[in-house]
């Protein structure tokens, strides 16, 4: 065997298709989107208006990237071509691409937002948290910022949550793990449900006004401004886990070609009710 034969031979296992590399890419700008999301998530925690400023500004990698991607799955698409879809599967592939795509750049605007939204705290008083953590009184004040700062901290959970299934989905989609895809959906359903009671809570403390608590004092407008805040935080929660939803109902789509996640969960119910898992064994 000459030398040069071998070597095609050992070569050939480390090439990759064009569709294969642009998915090692789109890989990278989700790793790319789960860390800046994770740091966001962490100044809010931390209320690091340093760390906030730095992610205000976009970050010129993941920007070029993403438009690097959409611009060549753009060429894919305008090609008549049957050599890039010949099958099913690839189609399915071209179709996602765009969408998935699209996805991440918005978590990415959602950093974005979180890092405005916690730079707004330089034009609040931050005495709500503060007071809260050295007065146990009962004046209207401390009370108030005793509430504030209760839901501040499970916001923060939230926020931990939040970053953590980010950062699982990406990981699904990086292996196509479609098992995984779907545990995480169902999991981003509970999340959300557990955020709406945050949300309802914040909605009650905003238009149930504390008694003998007066609305010009200087605390209650502080409090007040918390609260609103929050609520803006909680929104943009809201909205992230729903980007991870899309991200685990396109994976599925594009591995196993089903177009509503939730009908797979129905299946899967009705197979449970005919034939438990201890029959099964």
């Amino acid at each position: 065997m000459s030398k040069q034969k071998m070597m095609r031979e050992i070569d050939a296992p480390l090439l990759v298709s064009p569709l294969e590399a642009t998915w090692i890419r789109l890989v990278q700008l989700g790793s790319l989107t789960s860390e800046r999301l994770r740091l966001a998530l962490t100044a809010v925690a931390s209320v690091d208006l340093a760390l906030a400023s730095a992610l205000q500004q976009s970050d010129p990698q993941l920007i070029a990237l993403g438009q690097s991607i959409e611009e060549e799955i753009g060429r894919w698409l305008a090609v008549s071509g049957e050599e890039l879809a010949q099958s099913e599967s690839q189609r399915r592939y071209l179709c996602s691409l765009p969408l998935l795509v699209s996805t991440l750049l918005q978590l990415a605007e959602e950093t974005r937002e979180l890092a405005r939204l916690l730079r707004w705290l330089q034009f609040s008083n931050p005495a709500p948290l503060a007071v809260s953590r050295a007065q146990g009184g009962p004046n209207s004040s401390a009370a108030s910022a005793l509430l504030v700062a209760t839901l501040f901290e499970r916001l923060t959970v939230f926020g931990q949550q939040a970053s953590a299934l980010t950062a699982a989905s990406v990981g699904a989609l990086a292996r196509r793990d479609t098992q995984e895809a779907q545990r995480l959906w169902r999991r981003q359903r509970y999340f959300r449900c557990h955020l709406a009671r945050l949300q309802h809570d914040l909605l009650t403390s905003l238009t149930t006004p504390d008694q003998g608590v007066r609305p010009l004092e200087s605390g209650h407008e502080a409090s007040q401004r918390w609260l609103m805040l929050l609520w803006s935080f909680a929104s943009s929660l809201r909205d992230i886990s729903l980007h991870g939803s899309m991200l685990c109902e396109r994976l599925v789509y594009l591995v196993e070609g089903l177009h509503d996640i939730r009908a797979l969960q129905r299946v899967e119910r009705q197979l449970q009710i005919c034939c438990p898992p201890e029959q099964r064994q």
